[in-house]
């Protein structure tokens, strides 16, 4: 973990320059940069089990915007599919949690089943739990602001709106 641990360090210290064109650089050797069996060096940082190779692979693909999906590996693997195979759970569920809302649910479709002038609702797998668990198929509701938010609280007569309310907007979940 130590070489990982330097590598992280450097890479973030050249990050936090905030240099545009130095990021892109990076991104770009980092997507495009080929090792023999078509591996980018996030495949190979997503193999390893180290909390220091989870650090890097945040790096790549949170700050840098690396992609976790492509390119695909000479085994047609993308770097998640190999995420998702990894011993280090703290490896495996930053993997899950890619392409989420709110790092927990994956919507079943980008479309919304409903939307109206106040709100959208889309149907979503939670993460949290396995398929053949009745709480993994949810139903997510975005409500445009918090005066809508709390009268819809207050008219399914859920005490404690206000400060539900404030927790949620703490979060930037509102439209």
């Amino acid at each position: 973990g130590t070489i990982l641990d330097v590598f992280a360090s450097a890479l973030n210290q050249s990050i936090k320059k905030n240099d545009p064109a130095v990021n892109e650089k990076l991104k770009t050797f980092f997507t495009q940069y080929l090792f023999e069996d078509g591996c980018t060096f996030l495949h190979l940082a997503c193999d390893l089990e180290a909390n220091a190779a989870l650090a890097v692979c945040k790096i790549l693909v949170d700050t840098l915007g690396v992609s976790l999906h492509l390119p695909l590996d000479s085994k047609s693997r993308s770097a998640k599919d190999i995420a998702l195979g990894n011993d280090n759970q703290n490896m495996l569920d930053w993997a899950r949690s890619i392409g989420t809302k709110f790092g927990r649910y994956h919507l079943v479709n980008e479309e919304p089943i409903y939307a109206s002038d106040t709100c959208k609702v889309y149907f979503a797998e939670d993460i949290k739990y396995n398929k053949s668990d009745e709480n993994f198929l949810v139903a997510l509701k975005f409500m445009k602001n918090r005066d809508q938010f709390n009268s819809e609280l207050s008219s399914r007569l859920i005490t404690g709106a206000h400060e539900q309310g404030e927790n949620l907007e703490e979060k930037n979940v509102f439209e």
